[in-house]
């Protein structure tokens, strides 16, 4: 009569040992979705995605998530009500949907990420964290996530692939503007050697910062000579 029980009793240890020692990361995520990615309840909700670099498949019920990370409070747990519906497989993805549970289901987080930035986090069953990160401002419709997938290198995703192996983000998109200039400066504005030159303003739309050397400049169009290096 008591068999089963021992057996049962061992099994459960097993497993949450497995979880403990689970190789888990915020793969990619997504903090301000438009139109690029809609979401299981036809709405288009920011999400986050986990990936398992570990052997063995690993049930989340029971882990936490939030994107507070000094506030114990404010952890979310994941429900474990449906295991099969948040195990995420060896080597595998899964993605979870921060719309404040507005759609209630085991893959609706408590929270909404902000696209002007601030943190995700993972925690265990035990509240040890797993895995964290702060990030700055995000781009519309454009994802963040590591490549090669649980590395520490991360980067804008040319191609969003929640669920899925990140593909190479590729170098941010380059916008840069003539946005002002003055061709005629007597008093308004002077220079850093104290007289008061003409100027003109560069302006960087994108989302990294871009160092200026090696590019050109010049005044007449038509004439690779004429540029300014």
């Amino acid at each position: 009569n008591y068999f089963p029980v021992i057996v049962m009793t061992l099994f459960l240890s097993l497993m949450v040992t497995t979880n403990i020692n689970a190789q888990l990361y915020i793969n990619e995520f997504l903090a301000s979705n438009d139109v690029s990615f809609p979401g299981p309840q036809g709405d288009y909700p920011d999400w986050i995605e986990i990936y398992n670099a570990g052997t063995e498949a690993v049930m989340l019920g029971g882990y936490y998530m939030s994107d507070v990370l000094d506030d114990p409070a404010a952890l979310f747990q994941i429900s474990d009500m449906y295991p099969d519906s948040v195990t995420v497989a060896p080597g595998g993805f899964i993605v979870f949907y921060a719309n404040k549970g507005e759609e209630s289901s085991v893959m609706n987080l408590n929270f909404k990420l902000s696209g002007g930035g601030e943190s995700i986090g993972l925690w265990d069953p035990s509240s040890v964290v797993l895995d964290e990160l702060t990030y700055t401002e995000q781009t519309t419709d454009v994802s963040y996530g590591r490549y090669p997938d649980g590395t520490d290198d991360w980067g804008f995703m040319t191609e969003i692939t929640p669920g899925s192996a990140n593909a190479n983000p590729g170098p941010a998109a380059i916008e840069l503007y003539i946005n002002e200039f003055m061709a005629s400066n007597d008093v308004s504005f002077p220079g850093p050697q104290g007289d008061y030159p003409d100027w003109i303003e560069i302006y960087n739309a994108g989302t990294e910062a871009v160092m200026l050397g090696g590019y050109y400049m010049s005044d007449v169009l038509d004439d690779p000579a004429a540029m300014f290096q």
